[in-house]
Order: C-alpha cells, then structure tokens, then sequence
C-alpha cells in the first residue's frame, strides 16, 4: 500500500549538552561571563559562553560571544552549527544559510549532516536522492534511529519492500515508542 510521504524533520538545533542533570544554566553562564573577564583574549571563555547561552535560547549572546569566539579561532567549526542555529532562531535567514553552508563544509560526512540532506530531498519527494544519503548515515551511525525510519520510508516510495521492512523494524527496535512508531506499524502490517 503506497503512502504519501509525510515531512520529516532535520536533527538541526538538537544536540544535548550539558547532560541533564547539569541545567543550571544561569549558574553556568555567570561562570563564562567570569572566564571572559580573566582571559578576554581566549577563544574558549567565549565558546563556552555561546554554547551555555545556546542551551538557555539566549539567541543575542549566542551570536555576541560565538562571533566574538570565531574570531579568536576561526578554525573552530564547532561555532558554526551553534551560530547557524542561532541565526535561524532569531529569523535571520540569511545569516543562517551563510553558516549552514559553512557547517556542511566542515562536516560533509556527519551523520546529522547527511541526514538533514536527505531530509530535504525526501521532503521534495527525491527519494532517489535520498536513498544513498541515508545507507551512508545508517552505515556510519547504525543506532541512528530516525535514519532508519526515513530510509525505510523511501525505500517503500522506490518499491524496495524488502530494505522498507528492514530498515522500519530497526527503527522500531531502536526507538519503539518514537514519534513514527505507529506509522513504521502500519507500513510493516501492509505489506507483510
């Protein structure tokens, strides 16, 4: 049974630092703010700023002190994605796709990149192109849930049953009360 392809989502803006258990985020970033006035010169002190006030969704200070950052050590890509998200956070667009260009060069072979890649496609219908995106994710990062279900998605699309079974039981099997769960249910029920 043929199902129309729903919107997948990219990973952008998902990254989990600090741990749960460390979110006292206002106690954090008083601590930047501090190892920016022992060291206004070091790349890290405004690093660490950026990415605590990334955590809080304090887009302004992200931006202030991941710029400030880059500009220290413009060879830190680990920047890039923090300011990409910010920017898109904020409604820059421009800005945003400025860095978003940068993080892909950074990072052409990043599971997450390379998903958030086929995930346009897919969303575009170009399950075809989709495809050998995702085996590669699902080939670097085999416990890459959603990867999984996207590619058993298209594969359903591109009339390859046996890979869509495959690759939407992994996905159940990783995460059997993700957001797709039901969905992976019906297509592995349909076409049994």
């Amino acid at each position: 049974m043929y199902q129309p392809p729903q919107p997948a989502r990219t990973t952008r803006g998902t990254s989990q630092w600090p741990p749960e258990k460390s979110r006292n985020f206002e106690a954090a970033f008083a601590k930047a703010q501090e190892a920016i006035k022992l060291g206004p010169d070091k790349a890290i002190a405004y690093n660490l700023g950026a990415t605590i006030a990334l955590k809080k969704k304090d887009w302004d200070n992200t931006i202030a002190l991941g710029e400030k950052s880059l500009a220290l050590e413009p060879d830190n890509t680990s920047l890039v994605g923090m300011l990409m998200d910010a920017y898109r956070a904020k409604g820059d667009k421009a800005k945003a796709a400025e860095y978003e260009k940068k993080y892909i060069a950074a990072n052409p072979d990043q599971p997450e990149v390379l998903y958030n890649q086929a995930v346009e496609l897919y969303n575009k219908n170009d399950f075809k192109g989709a495809e050998p995106l995702l085996r590669k994710v699902v080939e670097g990062k085999p416990d890459f849930a959603k990867a999984h279900y996207l590619l058993g998605m298209s594969c359903v699309n591109l009339n390859k049953i046996p890979d869509m079974k495959k690759h939407l039981s992994e996905y159940l099997k990783l995460d059997p009360k993700g957001a797709d769960a039901g969905t992976a249910k019906e297509m592995l029920d349909a076409y049994k």
